[in-house]
């Protein structure tokens, strides 16, 4: 009778065990599953957040390369010799930065 008690005792106990192990990996599992599309939902906003980023940039640098080249356009037709003075120069600075490099 003693033999029987402890032997259902030590059978609950393990059942017990093995509820709550399997109990720990469930949670475990959801907990991972909601990580994950947490992270994928981030994921998802960083990249068009950086998509916004890139359009608003290049949108800039399509304005400000155009205010450029029209400064330039109407440098070459004011002051034509100046200007290629001054291309001329920059070309040269430019060479010798270059070159010291080597």
């Amino acid at each position: 009778m003693a033999t029987e008690t402890l032997t259902d005792s030590v059978a609950k106990a393990g059942k017990n065990a093995g509820s709550a192990v399997a109990d720990t990996f469930h949670d475990t599992g959801v907990a991972v599953r909601k990580t994950a599309n947490g992270l994928n939902t981030l994921a998802d906003a960083v990249a068009s957040d950086t998509k916004d980023g890139v359009r608003q940039l290049t949108h800039v640098v399509g304005n400000e390369s155009s205010k450029v080249i029209g400064f330039v356009r109407e440098s070459i037709r004011e002051r034509p010799n100046l200007t290629v003075g001054i291309a001329a120069g920059l070309g040269i600075l430019i060479g010798v930065m270059l070159s010291a490099r080597r």
